[in-house]
């Protein structure tokens, strides 16, 4: 079995659509290095343009009223692009589409549920020379 990170990144990275969509890359922010996606770390065409890139980052887990012993889990997606907007809208919805209501199998997690909970609207990355930006954040449901 994988761990909860491989798991969800091999529900993206698995589909051929996401990875013809996403050519810079798609990875846990620590697989970047300490501050994740930074523009030694990024990749560029050949006009110096950073490719449409997705970084996966967790948030804070937390109890879940439900029948039984539950918790709940976050989990965000970042895409960034040099410029194009419709890239990053086109990036979202194909990771809903691939996420949403999806159970995939953890270790020590069992087979979470994931669900989309919301989509922020772009923004100018600084730390990435003025990229846009777009992320959603997604939570999983672990039964125990």
């Amino acid at each position: 079995m994988a761990t909860l990170k491989a798991a969800i990144k091999t529900a993206l990275t698995g589909n051929a659509s996401w990875a013809a969509l996403v050519t810079g890359g798609t990875a846990w922010r620590d697989e970047w290095g300490r501050n994740g996606l930074e523009p030694e770390t990024a990749v560029y065409d050949t006009n110096g343009k950073l490719k449409l890139s997705a970084v996966l980052t967790f948030s804070t887990e937390t109890e879940a009223e439900i029948a039984g012993s539950s918790a709940r889990g976050f989990f965000q997606l970042w895409v960034y692009h040099d410029s194009d907007t419709s890239l990053l809208t086109q990036a979202h919805d194909l990771a809903r589409s691939i996420l949403n209501n999806t159970r995939i199998t953890a270790d020590n997690h069992g087979t979470p549920l994931i669900r989309w909970v919301s989509t922020q609207d772009e923004f100018k990355a600084d730390e990435l020379s003025g990229a846009m930006g777009r992320y959603a954040r997604y939570r999983y449901q672990m039964l125990y």
